[in-house]
């Protein structure tokens, strides 16, 4: 239709009283990433220098020191996202954290009693330290001024883990699948930002093909393996090749798996209106974790600084965002405190489900 056209469409309404649809915005976002292995480098071997010297003290000031710097090298539209945490609660939450390790150290290595009791108490706690650990990020992660906020609660959390382990459990292990979409689930749509929810449509569905196929892949890839170590074994040759190979083929296999995982978790959330998109592929995070596996081994450590960047930097180019209505929804909310302990004890056990 021209413009002469619409115009004389649009008048025609107006004329009739008839109501006028507003029309919807709709572009992609510019999003990139602004860092370099250069200055990564040299705020990661201050941070590595000093947390040595403090015995672990100063990781609460490396941690944030960070994020700042992944943050603030983030730009949307030109402007860069914003950590605000402080370090001394993340400390305060950290040494929580190296009690609960110790405890669980000592339980899995000199008492089994010790042990159950553990166990027992980190399936009660569980389900607190991810709704803090998600609670914590979200209300110290900002853009334009606004931060994040996460609303779910120890009930909401404790129903849906508890749920997802008797569906692993019936199933024996097939219904994986289901459980890990309805958590992520339950935690993205408790995540807004100036007010506007996020949501997740992903189902089990479409998260079985990538699980399934990682699995297939692994009992194959383990039968063959374990073929040539049992040979290897009889013939009296050493078994280092087998388990280099059945280190790759783990490799592989987790690469595959996040790459397909990463891709329809983005490309199946939206936070109002705003959608989002990753094209990761998997061959791609294959050579990326491969080839930083070797430069990292090769440089005694060195380049893991580099290794971060370059992954960190794939991740975001091969992100889009695409904007599908009026960014006018967004609204500044004030927001409390949120304590750390949450998020410390998360990432020491290595889990953070959050947005």
């Amino acid at each position: 239709m021209s413009g002469a056209e619409r115009a004389g469409s649009a008048e025609q309404e107006s004329s009739s009283g008839a109501p006028r649809a507003p029309e919807v915005e709709q572009r992609s976002l510019s999003l990139v990433f602004k860092g370099n292995a250069r200055d990564y480098f040299r705020l990661w071997i201050v941070n590595l220098c000093l947390t040595l010297f403090t015995l672990g003290i100063f990781s609460a000031w490396a941690k944030v020191r960070r994020k700042r710097y992944f943050y603030s090298h983030t730009e949307l539209e030109g402007i860069p996202f914003e950590y605000l945490a402080d370090p001394i609660p993340i400390l305060k939450g950290r040494l929580i954290g190296v009690v609960l390790l110790a405890l669980w150290y000592a339980g899995t290595h000199f008492s089994g009693p010790l042990l159950l009791g553990v166990v027992v108490v980190g399936a009660v706690l569980a389900p607190w330290v991810m709704v803090r650990s998600a609670a914590f990020n979200a209300r110290y992660s900002a853009y334009r001024n606004l931060t994040f906020h996460f609303a779910g609660t120890y009930r909401g959390a404790a129903y849906r883990l508890l749920e997802a382990a008797l569906i692993s459990f019936v199933t024996c292990g097939f219904g994986y699948p289901w459980a890990l979409a309805n958590v992520r689930r339950y935690f993205v749509a408790r995540t807004s930002f100036g007010g506007v929810w996020a949501t997740y449509t992903a189902r089990g569905g479409h998260l079985a093909r990538p699980f399934y196929t990682m699995v297939g892949g692994a009992m194959l890839g383990g039968a063959v393996v374990g073929a040539m170590q049992f040979g290897s074994a009889r013939l009296g040759r050493s078994v280092t090749p087998t388990l280099l190979a059945l280190y790759v083929l783990y490799g592989v296999g987790y690469a595959y798996f996040q790459a397909r995982l990463g891709r329809l978790n983005w490309g199946h959330s939206s936070l109002g209106p705003i959608d989002f998109a990753a094209d990761f592929r998997a061959r791609d995070f294959i050579w990326l974790y491969f080839s930083n596996a070797v430069a990292i081994a090769c440089s005694f450590g060195l380049l893991v600084p580099w290794a971060s960047i370059r992954m960190y930097r794939y991740r975001i180019a091969r992100l889009s965002v695409e904007q599908v209505g009026s960014l006018s929804d967004f609204v500044g909310e004030s927001r409390s405190a949120v304590r750390a302990t949450g998020a410390e004890v998360a990432d020491l056990f290595d889990f953070d489900l959050s947005l």
